[in-house]
Order: structure tokens, then C-alpha cells, then sequence
């Protein structure tokens, strides 16, 4: 059976098609990332130049839909497209430009996708794990173990909601670093009392600026594999965050299309880090859109 999961994030659209197999596995058979910053003016409205790209996209991933054959398929829209005021409209005109269907999700429908994703990719965990999501307008959090879910949720501090709210410099000022710490401390207050009796073996980073963070160290040093300690992010972060945005460009492993964020994505993370005492985090490639084919495929 060929199936695809379309994920659209505030930053950033993907595509997955995979072809599954009876046991519930799958193979990958085409897979594609747009950056079309729906969230790039703020997640209240959708600015018109993304509102475009946007549509256009999901014209293109409508033909790949038919040149795989895929024999069914889901969309969902995350943060933007949930609070934006122009988001209906977005979703009405794709259908009926397309004819594609798009299911704007809550957050914590989207948080239990990304904690299935994540667990088909590390299927044999024991132990207390804390996922953590870094999207655009939101960041999900899933506390498990081999039992299943203990905690998910959803905060709306994704990194382009901080970086408009917050970053007026580039490299980020102190003050605006210490604003975004208080901001964040503040937001997941909650997930701090959750855990506050439990130990956890590590955070899990599911896809996105994990990979980023990952790809930077692995240049550095081969031996990263899929894993790094928070001695060895620090070091990074010690070197990239008094960078400018021109100076970030030179940076190994780091994408163009991220080198905006970049900064506001690793002080979040630290942050998190520091607040929870983790020192282990572990990076897994699967993440939100690997939750929806498995939700298809079962």
C-alpha cells in the first residue's frame, strides 16, 4: 500500500511518500521539504507572499500524490494555520483549487503524532523519555516510558513566534536572550512540575533543529552518532550565537534556510536543557509526518 503524510508547519512543508508493508514497516519513496514561512509576519495572519507559495506547494505535491499512485493520504496543519485568521480561507481555497483536504490539528493531536513517529523510529526505549518538537509556532512535549504517554503537550513559543517577538538584533543582545528565557521558563512552567520527581535518560530531538544542531557537531566530529551530550552543545552554542546572520552563512552543516532562526532555536534549547537538567539528547529523523503514515498504515 502507498501512502503519504503532508505536514504543514508554520516554517516549513513536508511531504512523505512511503510504500507499507504488511508487518507495519515502510519504505520511503519520496520525500520533500518547501520552506514557505507561513509564520514569517507573525502567526495572527498569514502573510499574502506565504499564503501564495503556499497554495502553489500543495499544486506540486497534488502531482506527486498522482505520480506515486498513492492510494490514500492525509494533511494536517499545525500552529499557523490554527490561529491565523486568514487560515480557513487558505484551507477553502486549496480545496478548491486541488481538491485536497486539509485537517487543521490541536495541539495535542499533534504532540501523540509526533510521540508515534518518534517510537517507530525507537521502538525499544526502556525507560522515562522526554520528545521534544521545535516547529515554528509551537513546541510539543511527550514524557513516556515503554507504558506508553505520561505528558503531551503543546506551547505556542515555536522559534518564529520568538524571533518576531523578541530578536530586533542579529547576533542576538543579551537582553533579548535573557527576555526569551523568561518567556520560556514561564510557558513551560507546567512541564517543570510534571517531571519535577522524575529522572529522565534523555531528551529525544524529533527532526528539525535537532538535525541542524547534529549535523553542526557531526561536522566537528564524526563520532556524533544520531546522539550528543550537552557539554558538546554548549561548546557549539559558545561558538555560533555571537555570530551575525552573514557570519552564520560559513558554518558547516548549517542549511541556508535555517541560518535566520538559528540563534533563537539553540538559546531555546538550552534553555529547556539547563531548566530540566539533561544531559543526554538523542536525535531521531522521525517525527510528525512519520506519526501519520503510521496512523494510515495501522
Amino acid at each position: 500500500m502507498i501512502v503519504a503524510a503532508i505536514d504543514l508547519g508554520t516554517n516549513t512543508f513536508h511531504i512523505l511518500i512511503v510504500r507499507g508493508n504488511k508487518d507495519g514497516s515502510f519504505k520511503t519513496i519520496f520525500r520533500q521539504r518547501d520552506y514557505v514561512y507561513l509564520g514569517k509576519e507573525g502567526v495572527e495572519t498569514l502573510a499574502d507572499s506565504s499564503y501564495q507559495k503556499g497554495i502553489e506547494v500543495l499544486r506540486e505535491y497534488k502531482t506527486f500524490l498522482k505520480k506515486y499512485q498513492v492510494e490514500d493520504y492525509k494533511i494536517y496543519g499545525t500552529e499557523a494555520l490554527r490561529l491565523a485568521s486568514n487560515g480557513p480561507s487558505f484551507v477553502q481555497e486549496v480545496q478548491a483549487q486541488h481538491q485536497l483536504d486539509i485537517n487543521i490539528i490541536d495541539g495535542l493531536v499533534e504532540a501523540n503524532l509526533i510521540h508515534k513517529g518518534v517510537r517507530s523510529y525507537l521502538p525499544n526505549l526502556k525507560g522515562e523519555y522526554l520528545i521534544m518538537d521545535i516547529g515554528g509556532g509551537s513546541i510539543e512535549f511527550v514524557h513516556f516510558d515503554e507504558e506508553g504517554i505520561k505528558f503531551a503537550k503543546s506551547f505556542p513559543i515555536g522559534i518564529s513566534v520568538l524571533h518576531q517577538k523578541f530578536q530586533k538584533n542579529d547576533p542576538l543582545l543579551k537582553d533579548e536572550i535573557s527576555a526569551i528565557a523568561e518567556y520560556v521558563k514561564a510557558h513551560i512552567q507546567s512541564l517543570v512540575d510534571h517531571l519535577q520527581s522524575t529522572e529522565v535518560k534523555a531528551l529525544i530531538g524529533s527532526a528539525g533543529s535537532f538535525e541542524i544542531v547534529h549535523a553542526i557537531l557531526e561536522k566537528k566530529d564524526a563520532t556524533f552518532k544520531n546522539q550528543f551530550k550537552v557539554r558538546d552543545f554548549k561548546k557549539m552554542f559558545a561558538s555560533v550565537i555571537h555570530r551575525s546572520f552573514e557570519e552564520r552563512k560559513s558554518i558547516p552543516g548549517l542549511p541556508l534556510e535555517r541560518v535566520k532562526f538559528m540563534p533563537v532555536a539553540i538559546v531555546l534549547l538550552r534553555i529547556v536543557l539547563k531548566t530540566l537538567e539533561i544531559e543526554d539528547v538523542i536525535v531521531s529523523p522521525f517525527a510528525m509526518k512519520e506519526g501519520i503514515i503510521k496512523e494510515l498504515l495501522d
